[in-house]
């Protein structure tokens, strides 16, 4: 007897789940204030510090003014306490340069200045006991892997994280990669303290299926064998809805997800909420540090339609060019589209949209008895 075969769904294990307790660095949702932080915007992030912790975000990266990031100043130290007393913790971008109109977190970091600058405004930030430093993005695509220059530049960076451990309060050091080759990667992912090393994974890469995944894949694949967590990179705002199931998708990620926060004057309230039930969500379902599988062959789903399982959530990311139905028997948990207004209704997606799901309970199989 023939039996028509349907299609073969494939899930691919691409991270799997950390085991245990984490440090809170292993999975944190790190918003980025994307302008220049001066003694105005301090002033005003310290009011609003109470309406980040309702959204759900576990630390702010600021990029402060030169002045504010030398001795002892009061001022940092007021705007990480504010924080600190909401759950929030700060890690502090260094400039790199005396320039104040640098504010660019993804452009190469300045090694101009010399190295008692750089541990001046890495000694204020202990003093104002942030929890991270941030170095941008390292320079390492314009030196050779054994130029001069590269072994100068990494033994400066020893000295930055051999100032950090002598400290009581051990913040964090973060930074970005330029695109490299594997082995070139896997070299600075090897000799590295960082704790994050952000990649450009989603900044440079064609949002379609495989590309996208495979670019996630490579990026687990590079890190998990030395223990380093991923640690995605922020995707730069504008009020659009692509842009929002981007940041949806990103934030489905095991590791540190960083997203920018909007401006004061182009904050969209939908984006906002969007953030607040994802991050909440990422929350009850240990999605930070949970396994990450690419689901194919879906009926429903098309090849260009991205399918994930973050933990236990499903996660589609329609890069197609049609609507997506997905199925009454994932519920709903988070989407940039509109949901569905009834119980057991399919969730329709259109082009650009990105969803959660409750995955479907598997059903025992009932068995005749006489």
């Amino acid at each position: 007897m023939d039996v028509t075969k349907g299609p073969q769904v494939v899930t691919t294990l691409v991270h799997a789940a950390r085991k245990g307790t984490h440090p809170w660095w292993h999975s944190p949702a790190i918003c980025r204030i994307p302008q220049r932080v001066d003694h105005e915007i301090a002033q005003l992030l310290s009011k609003e510090a109470i309406q980040f912790a309702r959204v759900g975000v576990d630390a702010l990266l600021i990029s402060p003014i030169p002045q504010m990031i030398w001795g002892v100043n009061p001022e940092l130290a007021a705007l990480v306490r504010h924080f600190h007393r909401v759950g929030i913790k700060i890690i502090v971008h260094l400039p790199g340069s005396a320039d104040l109109d640098t504010r660019d977190f993804n452009g190469p970091y300045s090694a101009d200045e010399t190295v008692t600058t750089l541990l001046g405004r890495v000694r204020a930030c202990v003093d104002a006991e942030v929890d991270g430093i941030d170095l941008g993005t390292l320079p390492l695509m314009h030196y050779g892997p054994n130029s001069a220059e590269r072994q100068e530049f990494m033994h400066l960076l020893r000295v930055v994280m051999a100032e950090v451990a002598n400290t009581d309060t051990l913040p964090i050091l973060t930074s970005s990669l330029p695109h490299m080759d594997d082995s070139d990667l896997q070299e600075i992912l090897q000799e590295s303290w960082f704790h994050h090393l952000r990649n450009d994974t989603l900044l440079d890469i064609e949002w379609k299926n495989p590309q996208l995944c495979d670019a996630i894949a490579n990026t687990f694949a590079n890190r998990d064998p030395v223990g380093h967590v991923a640690a995605w990179p922020a995707l730069p705002y504008d009020d659009s809805e692509i842009h929002r199931a981007r940041t949806l998708f990103a934030l489905a990620l095991p590791g540190a997800t960083y997203f920018d926060s909007p401006p004061k004057d182009d904050i969209s309230s939908s984006f906002v909420l969007m953030v607040q039930q994802a991050l909440r969500t990422r929350e009850e379902h240990g999605m930070g540090t949970g396994s990450l599988a690419h689901v194919r062959g879906l009926a429903w789903a098309g090849p260009d339609c991205l399918v994930h399982m973050s933990a236990q959530v499903l996660v589609v990311f329609n890069a197609s060019d049609s609507t997506v139905v997905v199925p009454s028997e994932h519920r709903p948990l988070a989407s940039t589209g509109v949901l569905p207004t009834q119980l057991n209704s399919d969730t329709p997606l259109a082009p650009g949209q990105c969803a959660w799901f409750e995955t479907a309970r598997v059903q025992p199989r009932v068995f005749a008895t006489e």
